[in-house]
């Protein structure tokens, strides 16, 4: 019995996707201009404030606003992947996605990431909250410019998510308009028949 091409062609890109383990997934969402951009901000502001002459502000000034926004991010990258899941479950473009990415996992990473970047964001500033006497200058400066690194890397991340979430939606309503104008189709053809 022969393979059809378009099975062994199914069998490669599953076992080239399966192969691809998650650490890899997770380093190639993560090693994204956000998080570069976050990065440097991180270090800027730690040579910042290690160096200012100045007394550095209090660490609840920052921690304490990061609890609620930490949450805030966490809450929207879940609805936010899930509306991508669910969205995608019975539509030609999730057929799609699962005929490249059997798991989905490269479709849900991004958003899963996002939901730890915000629950590691709460937990510093809980933390913050909890150490903030016992630190010297620099242990401050280290966890303030920890604190600075986290929210922006959540905060940029979200906004890139924004903007896959969004190209998702195009995706899915342009195949969604196709099958409608496809069905629209077939039903004209059907009549014009019928009328023969």
């Amino acid at each position: 019995m022969a393979v059809r091409p378009d099975r062994l062609r199914r069998t490669r890109t599953s076992e080239r996707s399966a192969s691809l383990s998650w650490p890899r997934h997770i380093l190639r969402a993560v090693w994204h201009w956000d998080f570069v951009v976050s990065l440097v901000i991180g270090v800027v502001g730690f040579v910042v404030m290690l160096t200012a002459p100045a007394p550095l502000v209090d660490i609840a000034t920052f921690a304490i606003p990061a609890i609620p926004f930490g949450i805030a991010v966490t809450g929207f990258n879940w609805t936010a992947q899930r509306w991508v899941v669910d969205r995608t479950k019975e539509s030609p473009i999730g057929r799609i996605v699962r005929f490249i990415d059997p798991t989905e996992m490269r479709l849900t990473i991004p958003y899963l990431i996002g939901m730890a970047l915000g629950v590691i964001t709460t937990i510093a500033g809980i933390a913050g909250l909890l150490v903030k006497y016992s630190l010297d200058r620099t242990g401050q400066a280290a966890f303030l410019s920890l604190l600075l690194f986290l929210v922006m890397y959540s905060l940029m991340a979200t906004v890139s998510l924004i903007g896959v979430t969004i190209r998702h939606q195009r995706r899915y309503s342009m195949v969604q308009a196709e099958k409608e104008e496809l069905e629209r189709v077939q039903r004209e053809l059907l009549l014009s028949k019928k009328r023969d």
